[in-house]
């Protein structure tokens, strides 16, 4: 969906910018920032960098560290986020920054089933709300909580002409996380997250066991209808051959299993190669096609007496 800003008057900046960061010079030349880039690369949080020794200044699309760094790796958290300045200090996109709390956002939005929605990927946490008037998108920033480092605007949908309110969440201030959660996800708190996903991974549980008991009582049924077409082939005189019989080329034999489908076959295969076992199939009702079966299949099979000796294919 391609967005195109609509109001300029009604954009807001929800972060409080040092107007320092708009000065190239390094204020801590010489200073050790008190974090290693490898650090850095595994994702920080915005508490982590303002606990620094050496001033941490924020831009609108990222946070700079002065301070002294070597050469680095521009990679943090899996993408290209961190660039090193001529002046040695390094600039930390805010996809790098809090990826917890946003994760805790979104996750928070979908439980609550919240009106506003929500992308994180390589560029960050990004919200955003439909509205119905440029007036109600207004209202819906200047409701936003305090503790956000980012942006937010009123956006038109190109295609559609929809308005949508869009707020880039660049990091979130810890002691305000639950507010701008609380606004985002329809009053959602810790408690009633904790509830939520308790509820949620009982009744996964629950379906979980349930399937386990239809599979192992589907398993139950065939085993007893397979076990019994068994005993009347041995009746019959069928020869079943032991498990350390191992097939050559060329040789036919017939397998008892239960199909898809839930019903019965004892089908003729011949052994086309060894290795994978590879087999040409004459089951009578869709001709010859080939299969590749794993030796433990075959092991299992007779293991329950279901592979019988060879016979001669019909012409």
């Amino acid at each position: 969906m391609k967005l195109e800003p609509i109001d300029k008057e009604g954009a807001a900046l929800l972060m409080p910018q040092d107007e320092k960061a708009r000065r190239r010079s390094n204020t801590a030349p010489s200073g050790k920032p008190g974090i290693t880039a490898e650090e850095l690369a595994q994702g920080v949080t915005l508490e982590q960098l303002q606990a620094l020794p050496v001033p941490v200044l924020a831009y609108q699309t990222q946070i700079t560290i002065h301070g002294q760094f070597p050469p680095v790796s521009p990679l943090c958290a899996g993408y290209k986020l961190l660039t090193r300045n001529a002046n040695g200090s390094l600039g930390v996109r805010y996809a790098g920054i809090d990826a917890g709390k946003k994760k805790l956002i979104q996750r928070a939005m979908r439980l609550a089933s919240s009106t506003w929605a929500a992308l994180l990927d390589s560029r960050g946490l990004t919200l955003q709300k439909h509205v119905a008037s440029l007036q109600e998108g207004r209202e819906a920033i200047a409701a936003i909580p305090s503790g956000i480092y980012g942006g937010a605007g009123v956006w038109r949908c190109v295609m559609s002409g929809r308005l949508y309110v869009v707020v880039n969440v660049g990091a979130i201030r810890a002691a305000d996380l639950w507010n701008v959660i609380g606004y985002f996800a329809a009053s959602m708190t810790a408690e009633g997250l904790q509830r939520k996903e308790a509820e949620i991974e009982a009744e996964r549980l629950e379906r979980e066991a349930k399937a386990k008991a239809e599979r192992m009582e589907r398993a139950a049924k065939s085993q007893e209808i397979l076990e019994t077409l068994r005993e009347k082939l041995v009746t019959e005189g069928a020869e079943t051959l032991p498990e350390t019989f191992i097939p050559s080329k060329g040789d036919v034999f017939r397998v008892l299993f239960m199909r898809f489908d839930g019903r019965p076959a004892l089908v003729t295969y011949t052994l086309a190669k060894r290795g994978a076992l590879l087999c040409i199939v004459r089951d009578g009702e869709k001709g010859r096609k080939v299969e590749e079966h794993h030796f433990s299949a075959w092991k299992k099979a007779a293991k329950e007496g279901r592979i019988f000796a060879p016979v001669a294919i019909p012409a």
